[in-house]
C-alpha cells in the first residue's frame, strides 16, 4: 500500500556459489507476490566467474545494480595484490577472474553489452574507465553515488564533478544503515552540493537520473502529463540555493 515505487534487487553475493539458481528461486518468489523484482551480481570481486556470468546472463526490465570501484583493493585485486588478495589467499580461494585485469574489463566483458546496469559508489573509477564503459553499452548506464556512505566506511568521495563534465548518467543513492548513518536523501544531496555540483544538477540526479536508472520515467520522476510522481518541498536552502543544516524534503502529495 506504499506511495513508493519500489525495485528489489536481488543480489547474488559469495564465494561459494556457482549459479544465481538460488537468487532465482528469490526472485520468482517476489515476481509471483506482484513485486518488481531482478536478479543482479553484488560486485565484480565477491563472485566466481560463473556465478557473475549466471547472475547476468537472464535479460528483463529489471536493470543489474552492481557496487563497482567502491575501494582501491578492487583494483588491485585483479594483480593479486591488496587486502582482498590476502583474504582470497587466506580462505585459499583462486581468483579466477584475475584473467579480466579489472574490474572494469570483467564488466565489459562479463555482462552483455544490452543491459541496463546502475553501478554503485565509483569511488576509484577514472576518466578512461568511465568511457570505456559508456562506449561498450548499448543498454543505459547509470553511475550512482551514495556520498555518505563512502565517507562512513572509508573517508572517500565519489568523482561527481567528473562525471557531472562527462555528461552521463547519475542518480543519487544512500546504500543501507549498514553503511550509512541515515538514508536521507537531503542529506546525500547536501553532501554532492558541497563538493560544487549545481544545485539544479543535484535536483535532476535525484529525481529523473533514479527514474531513468529504473525505466520508469514516464511514470515517475518529473512533474508532467502521465506521470505520477508525488510533489515534494525542499526548503531551509540559502539565499545562493545552497543547501544549509535547516535544509528539509518534504512529500506533500
Amino acid at each position: 500500500n506504499s506511495p513508493i515505487e519500489y525495485t528489489n534487487f536481488v543480489e547474488l553475493f559469495g564465494l561459494g556459489n556457482t549459479s544465481a539458481e538460488v537468487a532465482r528461486r528469490v526472485t520468482a518468489e517476489g515476481v509471483a507476490a506482484g513485486l518488481r523484482c531482478g536478479v543482479t551480481p553484488h560486485s565484480t570481486y565477491s563472485l566466481t566467474e560463473a556465478a557473475f556470468a549466471d547472475a547476468v546472463a537472464e535479460g528483463g526490465e529489471v536493470p543489474l545494480s552492481i557496487h563497482f570501484m567502491e575501494s582501491a583493493d578492487e583494483a588491485l585485486l585483479y594483480r593479486g595484490e591488496g587486502e582482498m588478495a590476502e583474504w582470497y589467499a587466506q580462505t585459499r580461494r583462486t581468483i579466477d577472474f584475475a584473467h579480466y585485469g579489472s574490474p572494469t574489463e570483467r564488466i565489459i566483458r562479463q555482462v552483455p553489452a544490452d543491459r541496463d546496469i546502475l553501478l554503485i559508489h565509483n569511488c576509484f573509477v577514472s576518466e578512461e574507465e568511465v568511457e570505456r564503459i559508456e562506449s561498450h553499452f548499448r543498454g543505459r548506464v547509470t553511475w550512482v553515488l551514495c556520498t555518505l556512505s563512502n565517507h562512513y566506511i572509508s573517508r572517500t568521495t565519489p568523482p561527481a564533478g567528473m562525471l557531472l563534465r562527462k555528461g552521463v548518467r547519475v542518480a543519487i543513492g544512500t546504500d543501507s544503515l549498514a553503511s550509512n548513518r541515515s538514508l536521507s536523501m537531503v542529506g546525500e544531496m547536501a553532501a554532492l552540493s558541497a563538493q560544487g555540483i549545481p544545485i539544479n544538477k543535484v535536483l535532476l540526479w535525484a529525481t529523473v537520473g533514479g527514474a531513468e536508472a529504473l525505466r520508469i520515467e514516464e511514470r515517475c520522476g518529473r512533474l508532467a502529463v502521465g506521470n505520477k510522481s508525488g510533489i515534494v518541498t525542499l526548503s531551509g536552502v540559502g539565499r545562493e540555493l545552497e543547501f544549509t543544516e535547516r535544509s528539509l524534503l518534504r512529500r506533500i502529495c
